[in-house]
């Protein structure tokens, strides 16, 4: 199994669909059909973007988590404490560094709704066993 951990700014998900989400006293782990480790990721060993297919991004020592929906109907957001599998992402959009140890990824559920995700966590990794070129290109 292939990891890395931290530097969440330079991994890459968008367009990546969400095939699962586990939640737990202390780690939330969505797996993935696919993420990016960017050429500039201290970690990665190769000169490229790497494509990580079927994987895994956990966060670890997790404080605390929220997560919310839009509701267009209502014009409003709703705040979800026991999230069911309607309000789970089917695809990450967006996903950021709000601060350190503080994330968020977005995307769309599959009721469709707009779905944020605020995790703030000590720790971050992304595994995988099957890599593959990485569409991504240099900017």
């Amino acid at each position: 199994m292939k990891k890395v951990e931290g530097e969440f700014e330079n991994l890459y998900f968008h367009d990546s669909p969400v095939k699962d989400v586990q939640i737990s006293n202390e780690a939330i782990t969505f797996t993935l059909a696919f993420g990016h480790v960017l050429e500039q990721h201290s970690q990665n060993q190769i000169e490229k973007t790497i494509c990580a297919k079927d994987c895994q991004l956990t966060f670890s020592q997790v404080k605390e988590y929220r997560l919310k929906v839009y509701i267009d109907e209502l014009k409003e957001w709703q705040l979800i404490e026991s999230p069911g599998k309607q309000d789970l992402l089917q695809e990450i959009l967006v996903s950021e560094v709000i601060d350190k140890d503080y994330y968020k990824i977005e995307g769309m559920t599959a009721t469709p709704q707009w779905s944020e995700w605020e995790i703030k966590a000590q720790q971050v990794t992304l595994t995988w066993k099957v890599e593959g070129e990485s569409w991504l290109t240099k900017e």
